[in-house]
This record gives C-alpha cells, sequence and structure tokens, in this order.
C-alpha cells in the first residue's frame, strides 16, 4: 500500500494563536496536521490541512482524503464550536519514501495566481 499527502485550504473564523505549534492527530489510521495558512493564501483561508494516509492508488487516496477531512472537520468543528469550510482542494500527491517519480492530482492555478 502506498503512502499519500493531500493538502485543503479551509475556511474558518479559527485560527491559531499566532506562536502556536500545528495541531496534529491521528484518525482511523491517518494523520493530520492543522496550521495557520500563509500571506500566499487566499484571504479567506485561515487554515491549512494536511492528511497524511495509506491507499492503494490515486483515485482510492483521493476519495480516502475527502472523507478523512470530512471526519475531522466535523470532529473539530464539535470540539471548538466553530464552523469550517473546505475552500480548496489543491493536491493529492504520492508521498512514500524513495519514489522518484510521484503521481498527483493537482487542483486550480496556485502558481500564477490567476484564480485569484
Amino acid at each position: 500500500m502506498k503512502r499519500w499527502l493531500a493538502d485543503y485550504r479551509l475556511e474558518t473564523k479559527l485560527v491559531l494563536p499566532a506562536d502556536s505549534q500545528e495541531i496534529k492527530c491521528n484518525i482511523g489510521g491517518s494523520e493530520i496536521t492543522l496550521r495557520n495558512s500563509s500571506s500566499e493564501d487566499l484571504p479567506n483561508e485561515s487554515l491549512a490541512a494536511q492528511i497524511v494516509l495509506q491507499a492503494d492508488n490515486l483515485a482510492a487516496a483521493e476519495e480516502l482524503a475527502q472523507e478523512k477531512i470530512r471526519e475531522f472537520l466535523d470532529l473539530f468543528s464539535l470540539v471548538t464550536c466553530s464552523g469550517f469550510r473546505i475552500s480548496r482542494k489543491r493536491f493529492v500527491m504520492d508521498w512514500t519514501p524513495g519514489v522518484e517519480v510521484r503521481e498527483q492530482y493537482a487542483y486550480g492555478y496556485d502558481d500564477d495566481g490567476a484564480d485569484r
């Protein structure tokens, strides 16, 4: 089974304190990392989320990543009493160590800012 990385941007009124570490949690064999978005992200995006998971292929990884981010956001919404919306899927990429050519789905136009 391969290891995959999925990257998302989130809209929410919740932000982490400026000096805080990223938040990491494990849900059903997947690791989710949550941090404040960067100045390079869209103005409405306050958080960035990355998920590391295992799946047999790229299509299965994309489907599982969507399931896991929604599961995490439901849980985090309940715990924080805040709303969350996925504003942008950035990519799903083969994250298996030692791979020279990586499969990936890339979404949008991050490189030139055309979607802004």
